[in-house]
């Protein structure tokens, strides 16, 4: 909330009317949780959030509060999304995994209930974040200024402290880069189910949709990696492999 507060401060400088209209709208939708229904709340902050988009602002809270409204409608599906979403707005990376927990319970309930291979965690997406990675980077430049501060004072001579300070530094400067790498590289896309409530997608063998091939069906909100599509089918290797209706799953973009 606090983060939030400081970008608007800081917009109501250039723009107050923009700022102000966000502030209004940001009260009202607040409001609303107590005295409205889910999809006047879903109403009122997914318009603040497009609002706040056009101006270049994004909140974790207000994807938060929009993720909550819809788990209470239920529409599991936009609910992981707008939760994911606000998990990603995160710099503490034990937040993102606290906003990411429900997800995991759901994925977990319905692994456990179809006897189905687990789902990717999303975890792995979320460890380090850019606030992270930026204390990392300031650890490695400190450390490195302390060995070469050892190095000069002992005479120019390499120290075992200063070896360890150089060693630290290199530790810190390689963890981020490699997870990066491999993130990009080995992690591929996922995909949230997203479909009406009480409906249910059908996982099929082949990209056909006949009844007599269905394996088995997936309820909203379980995550899926697609493989590739072809015309309206797509085919999913997680939490099982089979086709199922490409315009029935929304692609996680990942990308923080």
């Amino acid at each position: 909330m606090t983060r939030l507060l400081l970008v608007l401060l800081a917009i109501s400088f250039c723009a107050p009317g923009r700022a102000a209209d966000l502030d209004t709208l940001w009260n009202e939708a607040i409001a609303a949780e107590a005295t409205q229904a889910p999809t006047e709340r879903v109403r009122l902050f997914s318009q603040w959030i497009e609002q706040a988009a056009a101006q270049g602002i994004k909140s974790a809270e207000a994807h938060g509060h929009l993720a909550l409204a819809y788990w209470e409608l239920p529409d599991t599906g936009k609910a992981v999304l707008h939760q994911i979403e606000s998990a990603k707005l995160l710099d503490n990376p034990f937040g993102a995994w606290k906003t990411l927990a429900k997800v995991h319970q759901i994925e977990a309930e319905q692994s456990v209930r179809e006897g189905l291979s687990t789902s990717p965690s999303l975890y792995l997406y979320f460890f380090f974040t850019p606030a992270l990675v930026y204390s990392f980077v300031l650890f490695s430049i400190w450390s490195l200024l302390g060995a070469a501060f050892l190095y000069w004072y002992r005479g120019k001579k390499l120290t075992r402290p200063a070896a360890s300070l150089i060693s630290f530094a290199l530790f810190c400067a390689v963890v981020p880069v490699g997870y990066t790498v491999i993130k990009r590289f080995l992690v591929k896309p996922l995909a949230v189910i997203d479909v009406a409530a009480g409906k249910s997608l059908g996982v099929f063998q082949n990209a056909d949709g006949k009844e007599d091939t269905k394996i088995i069906s997936l309820p909203a909100g379980i995550l899926v990696r697609p493989e590739e599509t072809q015309g309206a089918w797509t085919r999913i290797s997680q939490p099982l492999s089979g086709w199922v209706d490409a315009g029935s799953i929304k692609t996680i973009s990942l990308v923080r």
